[in-house]
């Protein structure tokens, strides 16, 4: 189905997807002298005994923090307001500014908690602290999955202090961690589920060019042996023009999608091709990670970077929008050669003004639609360009980001 977007006429996804709110509130943390606390105990959900060395934190819900709403990992969040629990699982958290805050449990073999026992941020429970201290915020822990693997090259060389990344399928669990001097990783404290594993380097990817998506962890068991091949890649590097942003705008970071010269047939997820992740060596120019040999055009999306989803009076956030580089219409980009082991120099990479659109997935009779993937495509001479692309999460909200005003677009929802 094609849709015209204008921020100034609410639309959307009419049939399986329609707008709605956030479910994660609107409470702001309030400036001024007013301070608080939480306390309580931590102890295992197997056999009620308390837990020690649980690191509990309270995240604030405020406009100014950087953890994204869509990717959010507490092992690597940053909050002041900690502690760890003590011999009888007891914790005290104080000096705590007055406002709303998501608490979570941290501790490296268990399950992630969140309050009030929930395993999603998106559907956490927040604690509104004002002046006094709440009492009986309570966890109950249980004993993680892991999973332990190397990686590898081609040639069957191991490789350390590479980054792997470890991503529930139909959920919203994230982690990430380094591979040691021999090459070994190993994730701990997952939920029970099956988990998407994948590498990002500079320098190698992935050699079956996909994201790995069957490993299933029990939780209280060990998934051991995985062997994650890469080979080495190319890089394209260069600078970009971009519209400036305020601090209350998004849209910082951007992904590179590539495809390949010959044909493209876009409508189905799976038809994408692989994706280089941005860093920025200054403030205006950019070089990718690794990238397979090869014939290449590409699309520059804006990465996902909200800290939650707004207000049923808000759907529309500025953010700034994906590019096709120095063109404005894709096919009429000219496909850059790579070769292994090559960083090339690609021209200048245009950005406009562009805005997010929140939005939630619903089945037929009313079924929160869970774990879909969203893309937003604009038509071209050979096929369908995804330009933005989304997930639902546990509370079924998702975010299209870096949309054009005005622009028709083809909206495509798959069900995992």
């Amino acid at each position: 189905m094609a849709a015209k977007w204008d921020k100034k006429a609410a639309f959307f996804l009419m049939a399986l997807c329609f707008i709605a709110g956030s479910g994660m509130g609107s409470a702001v943390t309030q400036p001024g002298l007013f301070f608080g606390g939480i306390s309580g105990h931590v102890a295992s959900k197997t056999d009620n005994q308390p837990v020690q060395e649980i690191i509990v934190c309270a995240l604030p819900l405020d406009s100014t923090n950087s953890m994204g709403y869509f990717r959010f990992d507490p092992q690597y969040a940053y909050t002041p307001y900690c502690d760890t629990t003590q011999s009888d699982g007891s914790y005290s958290i104080a000096n705590m500014p007055r406002g709303s805050y998501v608490v979570f449990t941290k501790g490296q073999k268990y399950v992630t908690q969140y309050y009030n026992g929930s395993d999603s941020f998106g559907t956490a429970q927040h604690i509104f602290v004002d002046t006094a201290v709440i009492p009986n915020i309570d966890f109950f822990v249980r004993i993680g999955g892991m999973i332990s693997g190397s990686v590898v090259t081609k040639e069957g060389n191991r490789l350390n202090d590479i980054q792997v990344n470890c991503n529930l399928s139909r959920g919203d669990a994230s982690s990430y961690v380094w591979t040691d001097s021999s090459g070994n990783f190993l994730f701990m404290g997952l939920p029970g589920g099956t988990y998407c594993l994948n590498v990002n380097t500079g320098t190698y990817f992935a050699a079956q060019n996909e994201k790995q998506c069957d490993y299933t962890v029990a939780e209280g068991k060990v998934l051991s042996g995985i062997l994650l091949t890469v080979e080495r890649g190319g890089a394209v590097k260069g600078t970009f023009i971009a519209p400036a942003l305020p601090d209350s705008m998004h849209g910082e970071g951007f992904e590179i999608a590539l495809f390949a010269d010959t044909a493209y047939d876009l409508i189905v997820w799976e038809s994408w091709g692989a994706w280089a992740d941005v860093q920025y060596p200054s403030s205006n120019t950019f070089i990718s990670s690794a990238i397979p040999a090869g014939k290449w055009r590409f699309v520059f999306r804006p990465s996902q970077s909200h800290t939650r989803p707004p207000s049923n009076q808000n759907f529309f956030i500025p953010s700034r929008a994906y590019s096709f580089g120095n063109t404005t219409v894709f096919s009429a980009q000219a496909p850059v050669s790579i070769a292994s082991g090559d960083t090339v120099n690609i021209p200048t990479v245009t950005f406009t003004k562009g805005y997010s659109v929140f939005g939630a997935v619903a089945f037929e009779g009313g079924e929160k639609g869970v774990s879909c993937r969203i893309a937003a495509y604009v038509k071209d001479a050979k096929g369908y360009v995804p330009v933005s692309r989304s997930y639902s999460l546990s509370d079924s909200m998702f975010e299209l980001a870096g949309l054009i005003d005005g622009q028709d677009y083809f909206i495509g929802v798959e069900a995992q």
